[in-house]
């Protein structure tokens, strides 16, 4: 349990150190998906400030307190806030990071992160600290690794993350510069609360760039799938000219199917039709999408594939400041807004209901101190937002609360992390497999007097049959089996 703790907290620490300090090194614009600023160094401040309280053995029962509360909230059992303490008063005492200003994350619809911190580290040892922590560390080496700096380049299927750590600074940036997208305000007030000091915490997520991005990847996958059947009957048509020496008379997709040489019939998702292009004989075309070699583009506008449920949900909010929460969420429906309130107010007289029923075994002081946040609790409707908000909580238990619902999130996120990189790893190694059974297919048919009984990748790149010799991200080797089947030496079949 007390490691789940330390490492709930030191990839609290990891996450937070590339951060933004201030609104003007960032772009907020209309390609940014969400953005979250954190008062670190203030969080740090309090909770090194209740360390050293707490710390005291006459703060034994205040420390039992603050546990159960935020298993309460968090709805955890192994949660001990000792541990936290421990490792927050390890790190100041070793100087191995102490924040000296806020955080700002951000992420484009490019998914590419960009986060930064002014913080005083000691690089090599804070690097050193995380990894230890780690049961099971991610399979990185550092590009540079000494006393004033550290360098670690994080792959992603689409751009490099570079990870910076110096003495008074970290970043976390990709490869690629960050999209040129018009600024229409909607960030505005937003980046205008970074000078709040009592602001500990604020989250923005912007729906309708959200909402747009999954409508045009779905009409993306769409295309995907009908691109998979036109290399499917491509396929087809030449295993058919292989077999009987000429090419099909006409394109009959019921012949292939007779033969064999389709294990089912293809379709397009958006109804296209297939056929032979009178332009390029033996090109395989879709009436909507064109061909392999010729794909048509796709003007069709991705907003008409928004659930009509969702849309008129534009962006939602969440403030945490030094004795207060808010939550609002943008609907641009008035009659949906309304909605929305009667069923927030309606939920909020359960929730007193509730609470003056529950808390009857807790001391009266406590007891008055909850019902007070409780009935400080207002619903209503400010301009396009609906607004939850709750005042009177003290900045402590806000900032602990914080620190274990981050720590909460990542014993759960950093396991399934692994665990998914995993998936994919095999998910990728699987999909060499196939292409080479595939691949050493057509080469065995087009060479019947020289078939390959053993897996020759060069022979494959020298014939033209593949660019280039897949690999294994795991370090694999292919090779063929006794029954000619492709495998990996790391994950089998």
């Amino acid at each position: 349990m007390r490691n789940r703790n330390k490492l709930g907290l030191i990839a609290i620490i990891f996450c937070c150190m590339p951060v933004i300090a201030l609104a003007q090194q960032i772009s907020l614009n209309d390609n940014t998906l969400g953005a979250v600023f954190f008062n670190i160094q203030r969080v740090y401040d309090v909770c090194m400030d209740m360390a050293l309280e707490l710390a005291k053995p006459e703060n034994n029962v205040a420390r039992d307190e603050i546990n159960e509360q935020i298993k309460s909230v968090l709805r955890v059992s192994d949660f001990d806030v000792e541990d936290y303490l421990v490792m927050i008063k390890k790190l100041k005492k070793d100087k191995i990071f102490i924040p000296s200003g806020p955080m700002l994350f951000s992420i484009d619809a490019k998914y590419r992160p960009i986060l930064q911190l002014k913080a005083n580290t000691r690089p090599l040892l804070l690097y050193q600290t995380i990894m230890s922590a780690l049961d099971d560390p991610p399979e990185l080496k550092a590009d540079v690794a000494n006393e004033k700096l550290v360098e670690i380049t994080l792959p992603t299927p689409q751009f490099k993350l570079k990870l910076s750590i110096e003495p008074e600074s970290i970043f976390l940036v990709s490869d690629e510069k960050n999209l040129s997208a018009q600024d229409t305000g909607k960030w505005g007030d937003f980046k205008n609360n970074f000078a709040d000091k009592n602001n500990l915490l604020d989250v923005q997520i912007d729906f309708d760039r959200v909402k747009q991005l999954l409508a045009e990847k779905n009409l993306a996958a769409r295309h995907s799938v009908c691109l998979g059947n036109l290399r499917t009957l491509k396929n087809a048509l030449e295993m058919y000219r292989l077999d009987n020496g000429s090419d099909l008379e006409r394109f009959d997709i019921k012949i292939l199917l007779e033969k064999h040489y389709l294990a089912a019939e293809p379709a397009c998702p958006k109804g296209g039709n297939y056929s032979l292009s009178h332009s390029n004989k033996g090109e395989v075309y879709c009436t909507i999408h064109g061909s392999i070699e010729n794909p048509k583009a796709q003007v069709e506008d991705a907003n008409a594939h928004i659930n009509p449920q969702l849309k008129p949900f534009k962006a939602f909010r969440l403030q945490l400041s030094t004795n207060s929460i808010e939550f609002k969420m943008q609907l641009s429906d008035k009659q949906t807004l309304e909605q929305w309130l009667a069923i927030a107010r309606q939920q909020l007289l359960t929730v007193r209901h509730m609470a003056e029923n529950q808390l009857g075994h807790l001391p009266e002081v406590q007891k008055k101190r909850i019902l007070a946040i409780v009935n400080s609790i207002e619903c209503q409707s400010k301009n396009e937002w609906l607004v939850v908000s709750a005042a009177g909580i003290d900045e402590k238990t806000m900032a602990m609360g914080i620190v274990g619902g981050l720590g909460g999130l990542a014993n759960q996120a950093i396991p399934r992390f692994i665990q998914t990189r995993k998936n994919e790893r095999m998910k990728a190694c699987y999909s060499n497999r196939r292409m080479l059974s595939d691949v050493l297919e057509m080469y065995n048919l087009d060479n019947p007097e020289k078939k390959m009984n053993q897996l020759d990748l060069n022979a494959l790149v020298d014939g033209g049959y593949i660019k280039e010799a897949p690999v294994c991200n795991e370090g694999g080797i292919y090779s063929l089996n006794e029954e000619d089947q492709v495998e990996c030496s790391k994950h089998g079949l």
